[in-house]
């Protein structure tokens, strides 16, 4: 399937398989109902501001079922006109945005997705650890939390076949612990061994 349809569930059902839902803990996928219309939203987790998901979350739900345009254009037009948002039918361009940190939302009848640029990066800035100095490639280096660390990482490797597989370890302490692969490339035996 090349493009968005008219049609939430067929939409669901393809990007849920592009994207691996379910089996990459950061991509978060939830159904929603906006105006009468069941409808889905996906954002890669660590990616979307706060504050400005929460806003935009009770818009919608806030919607009433009369003021729901028929159209995306009209929706677009009336009810987003300062947020930086386009339109979009093409599944590899969604798949593509969605990876960079764009919040996407379908609504069963558009056959259009809504992209909403709400990305973030995480509040401390990522330097070059003081020991282990690198003189070529990136210059980054992780931080204290874990979903940070697996949006620097998806921000680097903008993938599908990227997997993000969390796990909490240890009877007192419950640490999160993220084992990331891609999954086309990955050795399946030492994968089995890790987990």
């Amino acid at each position: 399937m090349g493009m968005i349809s008219a049609s939430l569930e067929e939409n669901v059902t393809c990007l849920d398989r592009r994207l691996a839902v379910g089996k990459s803990f950061d991509i978060v996928s939830r159904p929603l109902v906006i105006a009468g219309r069941k409808s889905r939203f996906y954002v890669v987790d660590g990616m979307c501001k706060d504050e400005l998901l929460h806003k935009l979350l009770e818009f919608f739900l806030g919607l009433k079922e009369k003021e729901l345009p028929k159209e995306p254009v009209e929706m677009a037009r009336r009810f987003m006109p300062t947020v930086e948002m386009e339109l979009e039918n093409d599944v590899q361009k969604i798949e593509k945005n969605l990876l960079s940190g764009v919040f996407c939302l379908l609504i069963d009848g558009y056959d259009q997705c809504i992209l909403i640029d709400a990305r973030t990066y995480p509040a401390r800035s990522f330097e070059e650890p003081e020991k282990d100095k690198a003189l070529r490639g990136a210059k980054d280096c992780f931080v204290e939390t874990v979903v940070f660390n697996t949006a620097m990482i998806r921000r680097r490797i903008r993938s599908s076949d990227l997997r993000m597989e969390m796990y909490t370890i240890g009877e007192s302490s419950r640490t999160d612990v993220v084992i990331s692969y891609m999954d086309s490339r990955v050795n399946r035996p030492l994968l089995d061994k890790v987990r």
